[in-house]
């Protein structure tokens, strides 16, 4: 059982997944008709099987996959309730609107999404009590160097945010290097991370264990990377960063430029119907300015002008800080709730549809911040080798920047982004904004 869940745990939640899926949907089918058609059943099955692929994209999007980072808790309980909310409206959507479907199952999708959700948010819960019981782990071996400060903080973090990883750390100028061999033959290394600078004769070690043995060999820095979705930037040598972050993406960039110019105009549209709400609104709190403007660094460092609608007293620069904080008194009151609403955002799109900002990207600061953390913080400047964005890896995965310590965390992020943007990147940052948004009016 125990070697069953180490090899075949990913592949069995995504079969289990899927059968839950079409189970669902008999159970929703019949529910419907108060009775069992097989023909009726039998064309929405081949309808509907037109978005299992959606379906699972939408859980692979919110980490629903990752088998050793799962826990149970109420994050695991929302994350499971959004994606089901993802896929109900994205059905809705395309039945709706692609003429091919002859079917508008409205009822019917939302009698499948609450049994869906119930099997999906199950069958982790299972699999966590499963690993549990049965004290599935995954081994690594971590190699230091005479600087263990990166790797101690690897550890740390791994401890923190996984219970079912085991970590070996060992010394490149010991006895413990040997005991790799015996690690991999006797409990199989999922991993094993080397520290820099590499001498030749670790060198020779690990080319050898290559050789003869299915483990995957990484760097610290890469390691790093990989699992905590951000680029280390204060225990790294800068070279082995610049090596391959920016990459040119002509195809990416064309897509991502039209995605960009179409969210504009849906963007335009909108702020078009809710103007004449927020102009009453904003009005009738203080009598202001209905649209705030202000100096951000784009793309290349080209200062342009962002537009939001004012949630600030006016002149609020004059009576506090450059950037918001937490519970700021200078929003008023029309303000907190524009902003639990997101709706202050919406004047963006007049940006995405001048080109000075994306869909996603990292966050656009004010010239008077980048010139302070340019000089501060490695690499930040390399936050403008792609088009800032309205919503961003940095803020999906940290808060507020306050402090220097902040920005050095939300760069690592930034620059993570830069090197690893795609299409499927930005969609996953849009979903997670999303839930984070339905978070905070739930």
């Amino acid at each position: 059982m125990h070697f069953f869940l180490k090899k075949f745990s990913l592949p069995l939640l995504i079969i289990t997944d899927i059968a839950a899926f079409f189970i669902t949907l008999v159970i929703a089918l019949i529910l419907r008709r108060q009775a069992f058609e097989s023909e009726y059943i039998t064309n929405h099955l081949i309808y509907f099987s037109l978005l299992v692929p959606l379906f699972i994209i939408i859980l692979k999007l919110l980490d629903l996959y990752k088998i050793y980072y799962l826990r149970l808790n109420f994050n695991l309980f929302l994350i499971t309730f959004n994606s089901i909310v993802y896929y109900l409206l994205f059905a809705i959507l395309i039945f709706y609107l692609i003429p091919f479907f002859k079917i508008a199952p409205k009822t019917l999708l939302i009698i499948q999404s609450f049994f869906l959700w119930f099997l999906i948010y199950g069958s982790r819960v299972l699999i966590i009590k499963l690993f549990k019981r049965w004290k599935v782990i995954q081994p690594i071996a971590i190699i230091e160097n005479n600087d263990t400060l990166l790797t101690q903080k690897i550890i740390n973090e791994l401890k923190k945010t996984s219970s079912t990883l085991k970590i070996f750390s060992l010394k490149p100028q010991s006895q413990d290097i040997y005991k790799l061999t015996q690690l991999i033959e006797k409990i199989g290394l999922y991993y094993i991370i080397y520290a820099l600078p590499l001498t030749k004769n670790m060198q020779k070690i690990l080319e050898n264990l290559a050789l003869n043995y299915a483990v995957t060999i990484q760097s610290v820095a890469e390691f790093y990377e990989l699992i905590f979705q951000k680029i280390e930037i204060e225990h790294t040598p800068p070279q082995i960063i610049l090596k391959d972050l920016v990459q040119k993406k002509p195809f990416y960039n064309t897509i991502k430029t039209i995605i960009d110019f179409l969210c504009g105009i849906i963007g335009f549209v909108v702020m078009v119907i809710i103007y004449p709400a927020i102009f009453l609104l904003i009005k009738l709190d203080d009598g202001g300015s209905i649209f705030y403007k202000q100096d951000r660094v784009g793309f290349k460092g080209k200062v342009f002008q962002i537009y939001k609608f004012r949630t600030m007293i006016s002149n609020a620069q004059n009576v506090g800080p450059l950037t918001t904080e937490e519970n700021d008194s200078r929003i008023t009151k029309a303000g907190r709730f524009l902003r639990k609403l997101h709706l202050d955002e919406i004047p963006q799109c007049l940006n995405l549809l001048k080109g000075e900002l994306s869909l996603v990207g990292p966050r656009p600061e004010q010239p008077s911040i980048v010139k302070e953390y340019e000089n501060k913080v490695m690499l930040y400047s390399l936050r403008h080798s792609v088009k800032p964005g309205i919503v961003g890896w940095a803020q999906i995965n940290y808060h507020y920047a306050r402090n220097l310590a902040d920005n050095i965390e939300k760069t690592k992020y930034d620059l993570y982004y830069i090197k690893n943007r795609n299409l499927f990147l930005d969609l996953e940052i849009i979903f997670k904004t999303l839930g984070a948004v339905l978070k905070t009016l739930l």
